[in-house]
C-alpha cells in the first residue's frame, strides 16, 4: 500500500500531513505500508529531508522520497512516480500536502477497494481546514467528523458528481494499480492532449477528475466505486486562499469549462449522450463564475475566449439567471470581500495551533 504525496513549493504543513498518515489505524492491511513524496522543486530538497528527519518512523512503515531535479507538470510527477514504484494490484492513495487524513482514512478504504475489486474508489472529505500563521495555527470550518460504522457499502460509480463523492479532489482518490488504472490514466491523458491550445500543466490539472470516467472507458471497462465515508480533511493555505484558488495557480472555473469541452468532444466519447447531465453542471458553472478567470495570469484572454469557441459556448449564454452568480464572483474578487470569513475568524481568535488540532485527531482514533 502507497500513500503518495506530491510537494510543491509550499512545505509549512508538510510535518501535519505526515503526522495524519502516521495517526492511521493499519490493522488488517496485509500490504507493505510506504509514504512516498514526490518532490517537484528541488531547491525544496533540504528542507524535506529536514522534516523527514524529526520523525520516528513506526516499524510497519517504509519511507521514500523522490526529488524532481526538473520541475515537470503535476500530475505527470505523481502518476509517474506510482507506476515507478506501485506493484502489480497495489493499493495507491493520493494525499495533496495540505489536506490531512482522518485515523480511519486508510484502513477502511484499502478494505473497500480490495473487497470489490475495484480499480478505483472515492470517498467523501469532510471540508474545509484553513492553515495560518506558516501552517503554525489551522481552524476548522466544521466539526471533525465521528468514527464510521463498519457496515458502509460501497456503490457503483456513476457520471454526476452531484450524487456521488467529488472526483476532483485528489486526496479521496484510492487506486488499485491494474491494468485498467494504467489504461484509464493514458486516456486521460489524451483528453487533456486533444486540448492543444492550452498548456499541458493546466490541461492535464483536470486528469484526477477525468480518472474515474476514463477508467470506465477502458477497453475491458474498468469498476470504479464510491464510498460515503468522510476519510479525508480537506484543507488549504490562508495566505493563498486570499490570492488564488489553487496552490499552482489553476482557475476552478476554467477547470470547469475545459471538463465541459472534454464531454462535449465526440471524437473522445463512444455514447457522448450519458454525459449529457455532467455537461450542464459544468457549462452552469463555468457561466456562473467566468469573471474569475479574468484576474487569472495563467488563463490569458485569447485562451480563454478560444476554448469558448470550440466549447460552443457564447457571449450569450451569459444574459440568463446565472449572471447573478458573476455578480457574486465580482463581489468575491474585492480585496476587502475575499476570504471574508477566513478574516473573521482569525479575528475572533478561532485558529488554533495545529498541535492541538492533531491532538483532537489522536482523540478521533481513540474513538474508533
Amino acid at each position: 500500500m502507497i500513500v503518495l504525496i506530491p510537494s510543491y513549493k509550499r512545505t509549512d504543513v508538510l510535518n501535519a500531513v505526515i503526522r495524519s498518515v502516521l495517526n492511521c489505524d493499519l490493522s488488517h492491511i496485509d500490504e507493505r505500508v510506504l509514504v512516498v513524496i514526490v518532490n517537484n522543486y528541488y531547491p525544496n530538497r533540504n528542507i524535506i529531508e529536514s522534516i523527514i528527519a524529526n520523525f520516528s518512523w513506526p516499524f510497519r512503515v517504509e519511507f521514500e522520497t523522490i526529488h524532481r531535479k526538473k520541475t515537470i507538470p503535476p500530475v505527470d510527477s505523481w502518476f509517474s512516480a506510482i507506476f515507478g514504484i506501485a506493484e502489480e494490484d497495489e493499493v495507491v492513495f493520493l494525499l495533496g500536502d495540505d489536506d490531512l487524513l482522518l485515523p480511519w482514512g486508510l484502513k477502511n478504504r484499502y478494505l473497500r477497494i480490495k473487497e470489490s475489486n475495484a480499480d478505483m474508489l472515492l470517498s467523501d472529505y469532510q471540508g474545509q481546514l484553513y492553515f495560518y500563521d506558516g501552517g503554525k495555527k489551522c481552524w476548522l470550518d466544521g466539526e471533525l467528523p465521528s468514527p464510521p460504522s463498519d457496515n458502509i457499502a460501497t456503490l457503483p460509480w456513476d457520471y454526476l458528481p452531484n450524487t456521488h463523492p467529488n472526483a476532483s479532489f485528489m486526496s479521496n482518490h484510492c487506486y488499485r494499480n491494474t491494468k485498467c488504472f494504467r489504461e484509464g490514466y493514458e486516456i486521460a491523458m489524451e483528453w487533456s492532449r486533444r486540448q492543444s491550445w492550452v498548456p499541458i500543466a493546466i490541461a492535464s490539472g483536470n486528469v484526477p477528475f477525468y480518472m474515474a470516467y476514463a477508467i470506465k472507458s477502458a477497453v475491458r471497462a474498468g469498476t470504479v466505486v464510491s464510498y460515503q465515508e468522510k476519510s479525508v480533511i480537506r484543507g488549504s493555505v490562508v495566505e493563498q486562499t486570499f490570492k488564488q484558488d489553487y496552490a499552482d495557480g489553476g482557475n476552478t472555473a476554467f477547470f470547469g469549462l475545459l471538463i465541459f469541452n472534454t464531454f462535449a468532444n465526440e471524437s473522445l466519447h463512444d455514447d457522448i449522450s450519458s454525459f449529457s447531465g455532467l455537461r450542464q453542471i459544468y457549462a452552469r458553472s463555468f457561466i456562473k463564475n467566468a469573471v474569475s478567470v479574468l484576474p487569472n495570469d495563467n488563463v490569458p484572454l485569447g485562451m480563454l475566449y478560444k476554448t469558448m469557441k470550440l466549447s460552443g459556448i457564447t457571449l450569450w449564454h451569459f444574459f440568463n439567471p446565472s449572471v447573478l452568480g458573476n455578480l457574486y464572483s465580482v463581489l468575491r474578487m474585492l480585496p476587502f470581500l475575499r476570504g471574508f470569513r477566513i478574516k473573521r475568524s482569525i479575528k475572533n481568535g478561532n485558529f488554533i495551533l495545529v498541535d492541538s488540532f492533531m491532538g483532537k485527531l489522536n482523540n478521533q482514533q481513540l474513538k474508533g
